[in-house]
């Protein structure tokens, strides 16, 4: 009994390592498996219209008829998506990304997207500066994603990086600020001198980036150092809890 608890799970672990030709035996219950890890509680579990049967906020179900009818699913199993395109593609199709649909769905808890996680990877400089011990422990993870992606957002996010993200929702009251500061000093100019051995990705991004018109006088930026030793100097909680 507990194999056949874990089979889902080990299908969605194990997707990454199929060949495209497997996905053209999938059962409806795989597809409604991958459905449900993309379009998962706390983010996007609200199905669109589309794609849903009943009245919301309470009273629906997904429309399981159209989901293994519909455009995404036969391209899946005609071999159209690499693996790492595939949540992404059932979340942009069938799960509420954006209001109002998502404000229909708000009784599943959904967290709006704060500034500072919209802005990932972006402000993935800014974010690591700030030397942070709870940002600090992404810090692999955020260098492995702008690595391989620069600047690119994709749809879809390993799972330290969503943690991540869960993080910074939590706390942005607290970091946007910081934050903020740091990217109008990088913006001016300020690291271009440097580049410790954990920037190296992150240097090449900066740039990269289209100029901006933006000047800072010495005393602005030692206004900036003095905020943010100042943010930095207050306690923070290292524990936080997310209601979904």
């Amino acid at each position: 009994m507990r194999l056949l608890l874990l089979l889902p799970s080990l299908f969605l672990l194990s997707i990454a390592g199929y060949p495209p030709n497997f996905f053209s035996k999938i059962t409806d219950d795989q597809v409604f498996t991958i459905l449900h890890s993309a379009c998962k509680k706390g983010t996007y579990i609200c199905p669109k219209q589309e794609y849903r049967i009943g009245k919301l906020p309470r009273n629906f179900k997904w429309n399981g008829t159209k989901i293994v009818s519909s455009g995404v699913v036969k391209k899946l199993r005609a071999g159209g998506y690499k693996n790492n395109e595939i949540y992404g593609a059932f979340r942009e199709e069938f799960c509420c990304t954006e209001l109002p649909c998502l404000r229909d769905c708000n009784y599943v808890g959904y967290k709006i997207e704060k500034k500072i996680v919209a802005d990932f990877p972006k402000n993935a400089e800014a974010l690591l500066r700030l030397d942070d011990p709870q940002i600090n422990k992404y810090k692999d993870e955020i260098l492995k994603y702008v690595a391989q992606y620069g600047e690119k957002r994709v749809n879809d996010f390993s799972a330290d990086i969503e943690d991540l993200f869960d993080m910074l929702h939590y706390r942005s009251d607290r970091l946007q600020g910081p934050v903020n500061y740091m990217q109008r000093l990088i913006d001016a100019g300020e690291f271009k001198n440097e580049n410790p051995p954990f920037m190296q990705y992150l240097e090449s991004l900066r740039t990269t980036r289209p100029p901006k018109v933006f000047e800072m006088s010495d005393e602005s930026k030692e206004e900036f150092r003095a905020k943010l030793e100042k943010m930095k100097s207050i306690e923070i909680d290292t524990h936080y809890q997310i209601s979904y």
